[in-house]
């Protein structure tokens, strides 16, 4: 968060929407960051800490231009599966699983996620290039597939 806080800050062009759970550190982050507390001022950093249902879970997602997830566990990622269901591009990390998707597919663009200047420039790439990479994210979407990732993580139904 605290990287993405920072590209944000000097990209005038991008607001962030940050929905789901906190965890403590990103919520201390957002409590004392002076970027962060500009961003807020300014209506461009829009925070909703709490656990969505799937209706809200959907309306988010297909709220934002480009989806961000600036980590990765090399491991199949669910919310990459789910921007891409819903043609929403992809900022990942450079390294590992998503990484892996995002060359394979177009579906986004990769960046080291810990410099605020190279997220920026990825930022910069996916909405100047913004139709480009829908169009890769939805075709993306179809071969991802998301229930499995549902599955996984709540059990399958019986």
């Amino acid at each position: 968060m605290p990287v993405l806080v920072r590209a944000a800050a000097g990209c005038p062009e991008v607001d962030v929407v940050l929905a789901g759970r906190c965890e403590d550190d990103v919520r201390d982050f957002l409590a004392t960051d002076p970027d962060a507390d500009r961003l807020r001022a300014e209506g461009r950093l829009d925070v909703d800490d709490r656990l969505l249902d799937d209706a809200e879970f959907d309306a988010a997602l297909r709220s934002v231009d480009v989806a961000a997830v600036l980590h990765d566990n090399d491991a199949p990622s669910g919310i990459v599966a789910e921007a891409c269901a819903r043609g929403v591009p992809v900022l990942g990390p450079d390294r590992g699983w998503i990484a892996r998707v995002l060359a394979a597919t177009g579906c986004g663009v990769s960046a080291r996620v810990d410099d605020p200047c190279a997220v920026a420039a990825a930022l910069g790439r996916l909405v100047t290039h913004r139709e480009r990479y829908v169009h890769a994210a939805r075709r993306a979407g179809h071969s991802l597939g998301v229930q499995h990732f549902v599955s996984r993580l709540i059990g399958d139904p019986q």
